[in-house]
């Protein structure tokens, strides 16, 4: 999922046309909703574990777009020979075990792995072993959201120019940074209940985020400040505590929110018969769209009626994000929270998987399949030297970064116990040389 996220929005590479997801976490999310804005479409996300990981507004986003997610689901297979045609996933137990007979097999292009994710730690390591001071900082110290990892690259910035200075840093704003990086990394909090007002007058947010991240961007988005989150908890679920007629309809709290978790209900026209203005940040063709009703969805993605779209705004300012505009019943209003200009067409059968091939990849650098380790690993090997001996496995180009967590999974799917594992021997640490450091500087420079 990374490597296509670079293609995608560094290179501007559309690699295929429809993929699956593999991995509910933001990674997995936030490479599906990327994809569903470069008009590529995903075919679903399977989570193995009951829920997904990664922060509901991620997820609601995917959702309202037709995205159908299999919680307590893993893939068994890749179809195709020169590319991916299918994948077959199927619901696991509370074992994480396939369930025979529910295998689903799903068409696409492609499947993106967003799974496994390691440090990037082994130089870190390696020198504090030789004894050199050493600094981590970002995905080498803790794999975390990218604004916990430019917290932690200033805080360890900070510790360089102090040891290199001399120059103790004040430990308050150590303190500081410390618990904001620990805020900042925190796992998903608890999931409440959305708040709907009564009050079906003037003009007003609806906020559509219900779960404790560290998110605050709309607390200082509104110029009228009616939208409160606690300064000293960015965690909180943000409040509209406005007075009635205070909100002026301005729109910046929609377009700003990056979760797209809050719209606009405005009554001032129509109490029965609202305007809704929801942000939307795919491609829109307003001739298409303006004076057509499409379904329309709550939070999580359930089609709750349709709405016919007035108006669409579109402005350089508004960094490709859309505000659409529509009219909806007053008893749905303030519960829509996206609308689906476009069918997600899914197609899917019951074709069964086949297990046993075990023709995974396990080291992708080097084409060793799942069924070579597993084959010397049932023979009694349980030294990963030797399995890289025979197999390469682990030599590639990733020196093992991929592979590594992949066997010792097996080891451990195959009964090997932890302390009969020999891991694979670390690589010394080195840095590059030139050679002209090794000329003897009498010799001519000629020669």
């Amino acid at each position: 999922a990374g490597a296509f996220q670079t293609l995608l929005n560094r290179d501007l590479v559309i690699p295929g046309q429809t993929f699956f997801v593999v991995g509910g976490g933001n990674v997995g999310l936030i490479a599906a909703y990327h994809a569903l804005q470069a008009g590529i479409q995903i075919t679903g996300l399977a989570e193995l574990l009951p829920q997904c990981g990664g922060y509901k507004v991620h997820l609601d986003k995917i959702r309202r777009l037709g995205v159908p997610i299999y919680t307590s689901h893993t893939i068994l297979q890749a179809h195709g020979v020169e590319k991916v045609n299918a994948a077959t996933i199927a619901k696991v137990d509370e074992h994480y075990r396939p369930i025979s007979g529910s295998e689903k097999t799903v068409a696409c292009d492609g499947i993106l792995i967003a799974a496994g994710l390691n440090p990037v730690n082994e130089f870190f390591l390696q020198a504090q072993q030789f004894g050199f001071k050493v600094f981590a900082a970002g995905d080498a110290e803790e794999i975390a959201e990218a604004s916990a990892a430019i917290v932690s690259g200033r805080l360890t910035a900070k510790r360089v120019l102090s040891e290199i200075r001399n120059v103790p840093i004040p430990e308050q704003e150590m303190s500081d940074l410390y618990h904001l990086k620990q805020v900042l990394s925190s796992k998903p909090g608890r999931i409440s209940k959305q708040k709907l007002s009564p009050d079906h007058s003037g003009v007003k947010p609806v906020i559509h985020c219900t779960q404790e991240i560290p998110c605050n961007p709309c607390s200082g988005l509104c110029v009228q400040h009616l939208i409160h989150i606690p300064v000293d908890d960015i965690l909180a679920m943000p409040d509209f505590i406005g007075p009635d007629g205070k909100c002026t309809g301005c729109s910046q709290c929609v377009i700003g929110c990056p979760g797209l978790a809050i719209t606009l209900v405005d009554y001032r026209k129509d109490e029965r018969f609202p305007m809704v203005t929801l942000p939307y940040e795919l491609p829109v063709n307003k001739d298409e769209t303006i004076g057509r009703s499409f379904p329309v969805t709550e939070q999580e993605g359930h089609v709750i009626g349709v709405a016919e779209v007035v108006h669409v705004i579109q402005s350089e300012k508004m960094d490709h994000t859309s505000l659409i505009k529509l009219i909806a019943p007053v008893e749905i209003a303030e519960r829509i929270a996206g609308i689906q200009l476009k069918k997600n067409e899914i197609r899917t059968d019951r074709r069964k998987g086949n297990e046993s091939d075990q023709e995974t990849m396990i080291c992708r650098c080097e084409r060793v399949s799942e069924k070579e380790i597993r084959a010397l690993i049932q023979s009694g090997m349980h030294d990963m030297n030797q399995i890289k001996a025979i197999t390469r496995a682990g030599m590639g180009a990733c020196g093992g970064k991929t592979c590594e967590s992949l066997i010792l999974q097996i080891m451990r799917e195959e009964g090997v116990a932890q302390d009969e594992i020999v891991p694979f021997s670390k690589r010394p640490l080195s840095v590059e040389v030139p050679l002209k450091i090794f000329l003897d500087h009498g010799t001519n420079k000629g020669e």
